[in-house]
């Protein structure tokens, strides 16, 4: 019933164009939340009463293409409340394998998450694992440690942030207390003390709430973001300095799209997604009452300036209050999860919504959108999805070429996000499987395109169709076509025989 639920919420609103890159094997991954009754004007739109969470997995059209049942994070968390199950911070580790939460406390100190590693490729192998965290986590598969949230709760009556690196017992490796910030804050007393004191209700007892962690162990940092500081930060890790901060408690001067100053280019934000070249994506939630938006920022370390390049606002019915997130895809475009299901009208009363996701391109035109329609007598939300391919990507711009001396040119992606390179291997075969050549390849982090150039052997005068294959560390394949024509009349390849 749970499944026939689920497709029958499904709603497709905005298909996209014959003519979109990269359309074929377009997943989307998410844990969804089936809430016991739907949101209504006089319901309280924060319920976080539920009859179920699936992990489910559909493609663009829609079709579910798989469905868990995400197991109790434990016995005393099953007996304690048994319908009661989140998953927040699923993101991929490599091409098979994610790493996500299950949980069910919803205030600080967050105790009943635990974390968990689920193989896809085997959709009942879920390992889970004696560390707590909240809202995000990240994996290093060099060490098999875990970068974990924990807020603890402090004798002055607020919380206290800390981001742990754990081993698989929960063991900690090293632990980076946020008080760390009043450090950072010290040294430009003058800008941001007023900025980092200035907290209302809730926000006073939860200073920081982080939600987005970013591990660049290759380079030694991480990135998070605090929700209730405004802010994005850059650690050096393990030392834990803090190497600047963009936002109403950053240091860096910010520039909104109209050349103007502002305290900040966002508000509540949540999932910073790392784009390269200093570059980052936020989902910004907006002001109370207000439009929530997609928006780009550039960081310009050496000069401490911050540049708002983009921004895309949803509809009023779209506001987020809580939770929400985008990532950029391999297209360019940006998949934003608008999975609360409820938003304020103008007379701030809660009015019933729909979680739903929304794509659009860097032109701001929407390529693609779906929605999960309410039942009769339950609603659905979301915390963020994300988006994966069957298959790495592979395209090329000219697939027919004449030549003596060729060489082949494609573009590659992986098939999940990652802000690590990522080995891979490409192949030139002929049409009955025979191997010209290989190579051993590195996927460019932040799912940005990387070029392959290939020369090929010396061929054969005349016409000939080799096939391009591009592959990731799990074995996951895609190929393109080329037709060759060789203008070469002083070589001849065995190989091309055996066609």
């Amino acid at each position: 019933q749970e499944l026939k639920d689920i497709e029958d919420a499904i709603h497709i609103d905005v298909f996209p164009s014959s003519g979109l890159p990269h359309l074929e094997g377009a997943n989307v991954l998410m844990s969804l939340w089936k809430k016991c009754s739907h949101i209504t004007g006089e319901a309280n739109c924060g319920d976080m009463t539920y009859q179920s969470v699936t992990w489910i997995v559909f493609d663009w059209t829609g079709k579910v293409l798989m469905a868990v049942d995400p197991p109790y994070p434990s016995q005393a968390s099953k007996d304690k409340n048994p319908v009661f199950r989140r998953g927040k911070g699923l993101k991929f580790i490599n091409a098979t394998h994610v790493v996500g939460l299950l949980g069910s406390a919803v205030q600080p100190p967050y105790r009943d998450y635990r974390l968990f590693v689920w193989n896809m490729d085997q959709p009942e192998e879920v390992s889970l694992y004696k560390v707590h965290s909240h809202h995000d986590v990240e994996y290093n598969p060099q060490t098999h440690h875990f970068l974990t949230f924990t807020t603890q709760p402090t004798s002055y009556g607020y919380s206290m942030e800390w981001i742990d690196e754990v081993d698989a017992t929960g063991q900690i490796v090293h632990r980076w207390n946020a008080s760390a910030l009043m450090e950072y804050v010290a040294l430009h007393e003058a800008k941001l003390r007023k900025q980092f004191n200035r907290c209302h209700s809730y926000e006073c007892r939860d200073r920081i709430h982080g939600n987005t962690l970013a591990w660049d162990w290759e380079n030694g940092y991480v990135y998070f973001n605090s929700r209730h500081l405004d802010a994005f930060y850059k650690l050096e890790w393990p030392g834990g300095r803090v190497v600047w901060g963009v936002g109403r408690t950053g240091h860096f001067t910010l520039h909104d799209l109209h050349g103007r100053q502002p305290n900040s280019l966002v508000y509540h934000a949540h999932q910073l997604n790392l784009l390269g070249n200093n570059r980052f994506a936020l989902f910004d939630n907006g002001r109370m009452n207000t439009f929530s938006s997609t928006v780009v920022i550039k960081v310009d370390e050496e000069e401490q300036q911050a540049y708002l390049e983009f921004r895309y606002g949803y509809p009023h019915s779209n506001y987020q209050p809580a939770m929400g997130g985008v990532l950029r895809t391999p297209t360019g475009s940006f998949l934003a999860s608008l999975g609360y299901g409820c938003f304020l009208n103008e007379f701030n009363t809660v009015q019933p919504g729909n979680a739903s996701i929304v794509e659009v391109t860097p032109e701001k035109q929407k390529v693609w959108e779906m929605h999960f329609a309410p039942g009769e007598k339950h609603g659905w939300m979301y915390y963020r999805v994300e988006r994966f391919y069957s298959n790495p990507l592979i395209q090329a711009n000219h697939t027919t070429l004449k030549c003596e001396h060729c060489e082949i040119h494609v573009q590659v992606w992986n098939s999940y996000y990652s802000i690590h390179p990522c080995p891979g291997r490409v192949y030139v075969a002929t049409k009955a499987g025979y191997v010209l050549h290989t190579e051993a390849i590195v996927f460019v982090p932040y799912w940005q395109q990387t070029d392959v150039r290939i020369g090929l052997p010396c061929i054969d005068y005349g016409t000939h169709v080799l096939i391009v294959a591009v592959e990731n560390e799990a074995g996951y394949s895609a190929h393109v076509s080329f037709t060759i024509q060789s203008t070469s009349r002083h070589c001849r390849n065995p190989c091309l025989n055996k066609w």
